[in-house]
C-alpha cells in the first residue's frame, strides 16, 4: 500500500516548498472526485503506517477551473477533484526516508526535493 501511494503521488500529486523555511513542505494529493474514498483510506494508511495521530481535514471534493491538455479551445471549464494534504514536515519527511529504505523510484522533483 506504501508503494501505491508513492507510485500515485508520482503521478498525480504535488510538493511545495515553503520559502520562507527551506525545510518544510506540503504535499498534495489531486484525482477525479470518485477516488474520495481511496484517498480516504490512503490518508488513514499513512497515518497509520508511520503511528501518528490525523487530526487534519479529510480529503474533500473540491472545485477546479481548468483546460485539459486534449481541449483544443482552451477553454477553462469546472471539474471536481477530490484532494487531501499532507502538511506535517515531519511525517513528510518519513515518508521520503521510508520511499528511500525501501528502494522504491520516485521523481526527483516530486520526494527528491526533500533533503
Amino acid at each position: 500500500m506504501f508503494s501505491l501511494i508513492i507510485g500515485f503521488f508520482d503521478g498525480d500529486g504535488c510538493i511545495v516548498q515553503n520559502k520562507d523555511f527551506p525545510n518544510c513542505f506540503s504535499i498534495s494529493f489531486v484525482g477525479h472526485s470518485s477516488w474520495l474514498g481511496n484517498f480516504t483510506i490512503m490518508k488513514q494508511f499513512i497515518y497509520n503506517y508511520f503511528k501518528l495521530k490525523d487530526n487534519t481535514q479529510p480529503p474533500k471534493i473540491t472545485t477546479r477551473y481548468t483546460t485539459l491538455p486534449q481541449d483544443k479551445s482552451k477553454t477553462k471549464r469546472k471539474y471536481y477533484a477530490a484532494t487531501f494534504y499532507i502538511d506535517k514536515t515531519a511525517l513528510i519527511h518519513a515518508i521520503c526516508q521510508k520511499a528511500i529504505e525501501l528502494n522504491l523510484p520516485f521523481l526527483k522533483r516530486k520526494l527528491g526535493k526533500i533533503s
